[in-house]
C-alpha cells in the first residue's frame, strides 16, 4: 500500500491458539480479491508478487502466503474488499479452494474485526502435529 502511496491502518495482529494448534493473522491492509487470491494462493511456480518487477515488496524471491500455509500444514484465508468478502482455503495436501465473492455484511465485519467498510485479511493456518 505504501508503494501506492495509499496509508494502511497500521496494524498487523497476531494469535496463537495452542488448543486448535492453529496461528492466526488478521491485517489491515488493501484485503484481496477473488483474483488476488487465485494468483497468489491458487498459483504454484509464478512469481506474483511483484518483486521480480522491483515492487518493494515483502516475503523471500516469491516465497509468501502460500508457501507459509503449506509449510505449516493447512490454512484459510477471509478477506474484506471493496465492500465483499472473499474466502479461499489450502489443504495439507495442496488443494486450493475458492468460494464465490459476496457482498460483506455487518457480521461478517464483525467477526473478523475489521472496522465497517475498511479492507483486510485474516490468515488462519492449522499447524501439523
Amino acid at each position: 500500500m505504501e508503494y501506492l502511496n495509499e496509508t494502511s491502518y497500521g496494524q498487523i495482529l497476531a494469535s496463537l491458539d495452542y488448543e486448535k494448534n492453529a496461528i492466526t493473522v488478521l491485517d489491515f491492509a488493501e484485503g484481496m480479491s477473488s483474483k488476488i487470491m487465485d494468483e497468489c494462493v491458487g498459483t504454484y511456480g509464478a512469481e506474483v508478487s511483484g518483486f521480480s518487477r522491483g515492487c518493494p515488496v515483502r516475503g523471500f524471491y516469491g516465497r509468501g502466503l502460500k508457501e507459509a500455509i503449506l509449510g505449516l500444514g493447512s490454512g484459510k484465508i477471509v478477506s474484506m474488499r471493496n465492500g465483499f468478502l472473499h474466502e479461499c482455503s489450502l489443504s495439507e495436501g495442496g488443494l486450493y479452494v475458492r468460494r464465490e465473492r459476496r457482498r460483506a455484511s455487518l457480521s461478517d465485519y464483525l467477526d473478523l474485526g475489521i472496522p465497517c467498510n475498511r479492507n483486510g485479511t485474516e490468515t488462519w493456518m492449522m499447524l501439523v502435529s
